[in-house]
């Protein structure tokens, strides 16, 4: 399901934001190459492709028809939208930090038992 999902989304992406759309029109540049090989039956592939590619943009009776083809003009209007992000300024005042010093008390270990070393599960025990 995930795959088919990310397959059918990154289609739809590439389709409508990238030159990828202009693989639609392969079936006139099937028929335009049908049309020059039933004038001409000298012509191939590869001579198609040079004239209507690599020659410029020559313009001869069939020009309209040689700008349907795909990867020939630039008239794809990519839609992108745009967002615009206004900038909030939210004020926070911070007061001055006010602490106390508080001293804490120590044990002095000096004056601890040595009975109380050995019971681990003795809570502390404060000794002035």
């Amino acid at each position: 399901m995930k795959t088919s999902a990310s397959i059918f989304l990154l289609t739809i992406y590439l389709f409508a934001s990238t030159p990828f759309c202009e693989l639609i029109k392969i079936s006139v540049f099937v028929n335009h190459l049908t049309e020059h090989q039933s004038e001409n039956e000298d012509i191939t592939l590869s001579r198609f492709v040079t004239i209507h590619y690599f020659s410029g943009n020559v313009k001869d009776a069939d020009y309209d028809r040689d700008m349907e083809l795909p990867f020939k003009s630039h008239d794809i209007s990519p839609s992108f939208s745009v967002v615009l992000l206004t900038p909030t300024f939210e004020y926070i005042l911070i007061g001055p930090v006010r602490y106390s010093k508080q001293d804490f008390n120590t044990y002095k270990f000096s004056n601890i038992p040595a009975s109380y070393l050995s019971e681990i599960w003795q809570p502390p025990k404060y000794l002035s």
